[in-house]
């Protein structure tokens, strides 16, 4: 399984409501998977580090971290996370698709969910070696995403969510 994941996308697109729902839906049991946002003043108080290690202690297995890029040093923090637990699964949201895109490439994760064209575009731009999918884009081809919608080419695949013109 994946170890790190990234779901980036612009502001409004469902990034919690997805987390919520993955970490309710597959899991069932916050003591097994974790939902936390990385901007409460809370998990700011404590450190990402610091519950990360708090909930492996007590059997946790996957940490879902919602809005990271609001977070003050979340690369260094996830990164050492990601070392010392190598058992657990992290997935992490934001809105800010440059900046998470730049530090996601030096982070390796095994996966990036880009949501909505500018940020796939941002992610395809910056990250050559990691897997993205995409989704909410109208035109993956105009978009500079992939060479073509049969033939994708480079680390880029997803979804279009076009309508045909005769549908409409």
């Amino acid at each position: 399984a994946q170890r790190l994941l990234a779901v980036v996308g612009p502001r409004g697109v469902g990034k919690t409501t997805m987390l919520l729902q993955f970490a309710a839906n597959e899991f069932g049991n916050p003591q097994v998977a974790l939902y936390i946002s990385a901007d409460h003043v809370h998990v700011v108080a404590e450190g990402l580090y610091a519950i990360a290690a708090e909930h492996h202690n007590n059997g946790g297995k996957v940490l879902c971290i919602d809005e990271i890029h609001k977070y003050p040093n979340w690369a260094q923090e996830l990164k050492n996370i990601y070392d010392s637990y190598p058992e657990m699964r992290l997935i992490v949201s934001g809105s800010s698709a440059l900046q998470i895109a730049n530090q996601m490439k030096d982070e390796k994760p095994d996966l990036i969910l880009a949501i909505a064209t500018p940020t796939a575009q941002a992610a395809v731009q910056k990250i050559k070696d990691i897997p993205i999918v995409f989704s909410a884009i109208t035109d993956p081809v105009a978009a500079k995403l992939v060479e073509s919608n049969v033939k994708p080419g480079g680390n880029a695949t997803g979804m279009s969510d076009m309508i045909p013109f005769q549908r409409q």
